[in-house]
């Protein structure tokens, strides 16, 4: 018996030593391809549209789903839709990093530093200047028609 266990072990052993890995050799990180011009310019904004949101306020609740419903009907589109959500420290502090992030740190005050909610703010990508606001009681023709004109004029 124990040597039937020496001769498996040993049968085992000379397997394992014949067995050759099947996996690929890692050729280790990968160089990103960089995009071409034509294509940073498809994905690059021509507009940023920034719903300035909050919890407790009526205007936001007013507003139901309009910026969302503009964001189905211009997916296609050159428009970057961002949701800054007001609604608790945490995240003031995340929409004022978004806003920096992306080069609108001056447009900040005009953002209302996150007191001003329940309104959508148009923003031209390449200039960083708003150039329409939607109102918390605007109907889905004129905030499709606001939406229609700064993306036509940021073109």
């Amino acid at each position: 018996m124990n040597a039937m266990i020496l001769l498996a072990a040993g049968l085992l052993t000379a397997a394992a030593w014949s067995v050759q890995p099947t996996f690929p050799i890692d050729p280790g990180p990968r160089r990103p391809t960089e995009p071409s011009a034509g294509q940073k310019a498809a994905r690059s904004p021509k507009l940023i549209a920034f719903k300035l949101s909050a919890d407790w306020c009526p205007s936001t609740r007013a507003m139901g789903s309009v910026f969302e419903d503009l964001g189905k009907r211009y997916d296609a589109e050159p428009v970057l839709f961002c949701l800054l959500d007001f609604s608790d420290q945490r995240g003031r502090s995340q929409a004022e990093y978004l806003v920096a992030s992306i080069g609108l740190a001056r447009a900040w005050q005009d953002f209302g530093e996150g007191k001003t909610t329940g309104r959508v703010l148009l923003v031209d990508a390449a200039t960083r200047k708003i150039v329409a606001t939607i109102p918390h009681d605007a109907g889905w023709e004129s905030a499709r028609k606001a939406l229609e004109d700064a993306l036509a004029a940021a073109r």
